[in-house]
């Protein structure tokens, strides 16, 4: 009797081949889903060379797309090979009609984290090319890539921001930034590549242990992968549970940020109404306004030694090129090196409109009695003078004396404390001065009352329009 041939190689090779098919099925439908949902009419390709890249440009080429399509391989001049790969690309490009330029880059610190730079630059080149809101950039992130960075910001001890991982979709330069795989494991993506023959290159960097990214991509993903099963999609979909729950919060701190934020100082008298929990929550979204991320560390010193310092104390903590500053029941956080120059004296002729950084003015021999300021935060102050008097916009001394309308004659320090004006802004406020007295101070206070000069009271947004048919 002959032997029955063994059948299981071929079983298992149609099972495969089966799976691959689905899977490629599944991506090409993920990447139209993702294109139709954003509304896209530019398809900006990111494209290395590499499997991902490579799978991703055929699923736009299976998909007609190859008109609408503009890949880039940006080259940062790494490896010797770098040529080889930009040419490569570009012949895969031609063959698929699809549209391609190489933007050269240049790491100039090699010193430093050469990952993190060639990944700014590569994102600086790429948004070049998204130029309107119906451009998006395309990369082929998938869902290992996903599990590396939820592993890499664990590892840095991140909280919900770095935990949430790579967003699916979000805003970048003038369009959008699209990551259709990112639901896949590099697995199933290697599976469709293979079925289809598809031509790849081996970018060999990411063989390199002594970056962290590929320690993880080569010694630990393997083992959790093996050991549980679709170990990265599960770890991509709580990253989006974690994306869900970081929009809900920052859309609850944007609305109490609102009532406590202005500019660039933070109310501490709301501040402290708050609990512990949410003080922390609000600092940090309130630093991350001056692109500054807040350890632990630095988040207690800020309490300790500024917050929790007594008002008149003049607390302030050094975070890098950032300074925050208490001035009485405000915190304020600046560039280091901001400056408030004094104002230079500047002489006020009748019949002109003068924009200053405090506001307007206007002025007309119409009106010889009065000088109006619209700022942002007034509607108008009225100054009391004749026509034929000399004014003068110019820094004073914080000694001078100055009467508002209907208040008592202080020294301008005084007056400044109860507008708590902090004492570095104090030498840049602009004071309207005539006969060496001081008449007003831009954006604060006017020696004439409203009820004076009510009959020439104009609101902001009037103003350069009613000058422009007075003067």
């Amino acid at each position: 009797m002959s032997k029955q041939p063994d059948l299981q190689p071929t079983v298992e090779q149609a099972t495969a081949t089966a799976t691959a098919q689905q899977l490629l099925s599944e991506l090409t439908a993920a990447v139209a889903e993702t294109l139709a949902k954003a509304q896209t009419s530019r398809v900006v390709l990111a494209l290395s060379g590499g499997m991902d890249s490579m799978l991703l440009l055929e699923l736009l080429y299976r998909l007609d797309l190859s008109s609408s399509v503009q890949a880039i391989y940006v080259h940062h001049g790494l490896s010797p090979y770098a040529d080889a790969w930009g040419l490569f690309c570009q012949q895969q490009c031609q063959h698929r009609g699809i549209a391609f330029a190489i933007e050269p880059v240049t790491i100039l610190d090699k010193t430093r984290n050469i990952e993190a730079q060639a990944r700014n630059l590569r994102y600086q080149a790429l948004s070049r090319y998204v130029v309107s809101p119906k451009h998006a950039l395309l990369t082929a992130h998938h869902a290992d890539d996903q599990l590396e960075t939820l592993l890499l910001a664990l590892k840095r001890g991140s909280g919900l921001d770095g935990l949430t991982g790579i967003a699916a979709s979000k805003a970048f330069a003038e369009g959008s930034l699209l990551r259709p795989l990112l639901a896949f494991s590099r697995h199933e993506l290697q599976q469709v590549a293979i079925s289809i023959d598809l031509a790849w290159i081996d970018d060999e960097s990411n063989h390199n242990q002594d970056f962290d990214r590929n320690f993880l991509r080569e010694q630990v993903l393997p083992l959790l992968n093996q050991r549980f099963a679709r170990y990265s999609q599960n770890a991509s979909r709580s990253a989006q549970l974690l994306q869900q729950s970081q929009q809900w919060q920052q859309q609850q701190l944007a609305s109490s940020l609102a009532d406590i934020v202005l500019g660039d100082r933070l109310d501490l008298a709301k501040l402290q109404q708050q609990d512990k929990l949410s003080q922390n929550l609000l600092l940090r979204a309130f630093a991350r306004q001056q692109q500054l991320v807040l350890s632990q560390q630095q988040l207690d010193v800020l309490q300790t030694e500024v917050i929790a310092a007594k008002p008149d104390a003049m607390a302030k903590l050094q975070l890098g090129p950032l300074l925050f500053r208490r001035y009485q029941h405000f915190l304020y956080l600046q560039p280091q090196a901001l400056e408030y120059p004094a104002l230079s004296p500047t002489k006020l002729p009748w019949q002109q409109l003068l924009e200053t950084d405090n506001g307007w003015f206007f002025w007309s021999d119409s009106a010889p009695d009065f000088l109006y300021e619209a700022a942002t935060s007034h509607s108008c102050l009225p100054l009391g003078v004749s026509a034929s008097a000399e004014l003068t916009l110019q820094a004073v001394a914080m000694s001078a004396p100055f009467k508002p309308s209907d208040r008592p004659t202080k020294p301008l320090k005084q007056w400044c404390q109860l507008w708590n004006i902090p004492p570095w802004q104090r030498q840049a406020l602009a004071a309207v001065v005539v006969d060496q007295r001081v008449i007003a101070i831009a954006g604060y206070a006017s020696s004439c009352s409203e009820t004076e000069a009510k009959s020439w009271i104009w609101q902001g947004p009037q103003l350069r329009a009613l000058a422009e048919n007075y003067v």
